[in-house]
């Protein structure tokens, strides 16, 4: 699809980056751009420019924001480099490195999943920048994080993170109370939407009685990053997201109501250890939250231990949840109670006792009266 972009080729901005061609449209009212420094013409470069339209002015502060957060985490470990960021009063230029590879949503699109060795290295790659974000004083909060964010190299063995756009930076020494009267982390970034990819938002955040998009109902933590990393893996593993459906509000609400599908039953190579690290990511049921993992700390931790017991009975640990405990959406469903009461009279084991009952009953009268 052909899109008409505002800079020409061959402009130099600032007198140090020159735009060579455009790379893709993004979001809001944005553009982004292949070029290279004026000084090293070797060295690529992408020029994010937003430019304020009736759209974005409302979210202006929003991408000035942005630009704060991309300078805290250049030069960071599995994080797209900035190089510079500027604004002025009607657009905003980010300068960054450009990345070699596709994003992990190309390479799922076309390859399916990954086998399960490589997808939890890949993942814990993934998990290296969260780790840095979270750790911060004051911490960033991804919020956007899905395979169109992720860039993989062919041999998937370098990742990095890209776009922070929607970002939170956490303050932890500044608490407020929340509406049930608990005590929240101060946020410090403009919030004036919930935004977000509905797949990957972590359903108890938002309250349903109210406006879907606009209404917070605990607050951001990390574990809106923890659900995110959760559905990744899981796509990875499997090949597809594991709560799926033409309405997306709908979509979120899955979580709450439902458990993930099995995974080790999907594919028998992928150990139930790491298929309980996939369902503490996604724990939303009230009762199942008491596993969700409280910092990254705790998901590398896990991660290290299956990938060096990888092969061997340690990582045949019991499932968190047994499959007979959980409810699934749809017809999949393992709860012992459920298959009773779903299943024809015909499949089951008593019917069959009663058939024998009357043909024993049938020929012993049918003898009698014979005699």
């Amino acid at each position: 699809m052909e899109h008409d972009f505002k800079k020409p080729n061959g402009l130099i901005i600032e007198s140090k980056y020159q735009i060579d061609e455009p790379f893709s449209k993004g979001g809001m009212s944005s553009e982004l751009y292949s070029g290279h420094l004026v000084d090293k013409p070797d060295k690529k470069i992408i020029i994010k420019i937003i430019y304020k339209t009736k759209e974005t002015e409302k979210y202006w502060q929003r991408f000035i924001d942005e630009t704060i957060t991309n300078n805290r985490l250049a030069g960071r470990t599995n994080i797209v480099d900035t190089l510079d960021s500027f604004y002025s009063d009607n657009e905003i230029y980010i300068i960054m490195d450009h990345v070699e590879g596709k994003t992990l949503r190309h390479y799922l699109n076309n390859h399916g999943c990954i086998i399960p060795q490589v997808a939890i290295k890949v993942f814990r790659e993934i998990l290296i920048p969260i780790k840095i974000m979270h750790d911060f004083k004051h911490q960033i909060i991804h919020r956007d994080l899905k395979p169109e964010n992720i860039i993989v190299s062919d041999d998937l063995t370098k990742v990095t993170l890209i776009d922070f756009g929607i970002s939170s930076v956490i303050d932890n020494t500044l608490k407020t109370m929340s509406h049930d009267n608990t005590n929240l982390s101060r946020c410090i970034t403009d919030e004036k939407d919930v935004w977000g990819t509905y797949s990957y938002l972590l359903p108890d955040l938002i309250d349903y009685d109210n406006n879907i998009e606009k209404a917070f109902k605990n607050g951001i933590t990390v574990e809106f990053d923890f659900f995110s990393l959760g559905v990744i893996l899981y796509e990875m593993l499997i090949g597809e997201k594991p709560f799926i459906g033409d309405d997306n509000s709908k979509i979120m609400t899955y979580p709450k109501k439902y458990d993930m599908p099995p995974i080790s039953q999907s594919n028998p190579h992928i150990p139930t250890r790491l298929e309980n690290v996939v369902f503490r990511c996604l724990a939303c049921k009230p009762e199942d939250k008491k596993y969700r993992f409280k910092n990254a700390d705790e998901i590398i931790h896990e991660i290290d231990e299956i990938i060096k017991f990888w092969g061997r009975p340690e990582n045949n640990t019991p499932l968190i949840k047994p499959y007979r405990q959980r409810i699934y959406k749809g017809y999949q469903n393992f709860n012992i109670d459920f298959i009773k009461k779903k299943q024809p009279i015909i499949k089951q084991w008593y019917f069959f006792i009663i058939v024998i009952c009357i043909v024993v009953v049938i020929s012993i009268s049918t003898i009698i009266v014979l005699k």
